[in-house]
């Protein structure tokens, strides 16, 4: 049995899925396929069964994967303990981030860092879903939490304030309020009904047209006039077709924090990308704190 095997087999039970798997793998599908067919047969069982919606563990699957996870969590613990030993200012550092801070705030600063370590390698994982730091998926995470694990060490920079908006032209043509209203939401593909950004807001009786799941893709369609999005304001403030809705009674707001797993946070290479990131993002608080574009 090798080690490999092992994580493929995990990914595509933790996520239900051969192409979720792969991409937490950095992998192709096929890749994918091909090291689950190969480690079934070499144990004689069958793991999964294949169904529409999913991969779903089979019984024998379901004990092996007990078994799996201690090996796991074992296997990353000692990784843990080989990044923490190492001193030296220099290798990769894989940074779980969102993909409007990629984008809009970290990238356009980058070079500060590579100029500063050159022997750095960065890797950015731009994603929506949460990278496992315990499981070494990333080392450094930037993450919009009230509620960092206890397992995660590192830092409280600000107040990530979102707020409603549509174009211009949209509100000069649609009305908002009232039984009549022609308004309509910008939702997401994998909304759950009534999403909290909707129930909480002031137009909550206007009903979801378009779906799209993809952040900077969500503020394209709000431009382009198709309705209205709820949307972090370091995003959308900086955007001048855009009109900032009224506050809510209760305005949505998140912490922001720069964190590693508590037992590499002192390597530093990771401590000094983190060290970066708060600098950079602290330089845009204003922005990120809704405060620059507020009318």
């Amino acid at each position: 049995m090798h080690w490999d095997d092992v994580r493929y087999f995990l990914a595509i039970a933790e996520s239900g899925s051969m192409s979720k798997a792969a991409k937490g793998l950095r992998v192709n599908q096929t890749t994918v396929f091909r090291r689950l067919n190969a480690y079934e047969e070499a144990l004689g069982v069958r793991l999964f069964d294949r169904l529409r919606s999913g991969y779903v563990l089979t019984e024998e699957g379901a004990q092996i994967f007990e078994a799996a996870r201690d090996v796991a969590d074992k296997m990353a613990a000692l990784e843990r303990v080989t990044a923490a030993a190492d001193e030296r200012l220099s290798g990769v550092v894989r940074v779980s981030v969102h993909e409007g801070f990629v984008t809009r705030l970290l990238v356009p600063h980058l070079h500060e860092f590579t100029e500063a370590n050159p022997e750095i390698q960065v890797e950015l994982l731009v994603s929506r879903e949460l990278a496992n730091l315990s499981r070494r998926e990333a080392d450094v995470a930037i993450r919009v939490t009230n509620a960092p694990a206890e397992t995660l060490s590192g830092r409280r920079l600000l107040n990530v304030v979102v707020a409603k908006y549509a174009s211009r032209d949209y509100l000069e043509t649609h009305t908002l309020e009232g039984k009549d209203a022609t308004a309509r939401w910008i939702g997401w593909i994998d909304d759950i009904e009534n999403p909290s950004y909707i129930a909480r807001s002031r137009y909550r009786h206007l009903p979801v047209h378009h779906r799209i799941n993809n952040y900077e893709s969500w503020l394209a369609m709000a431009k382009a006039g198709f309705g209205i999005v709820e949307l972090p304001c370091f995003m959308a403030d900086q955007e001048p077709e855009l009109v900032r809705l009224p506050p809510e009674p209760e305005a949505a707001s998140r912490d922001l924090w720069v964190l590693s797993h508590q037992d590499v946070a002192a390597t530093p290479r990771f401590r000094a990308f983190r060290d970066f990131a708060a600098k950079v993002i602290l330089r845009h608080r204003d922005l990120l704190e809704g405060r620059q574009g507020a009318a």
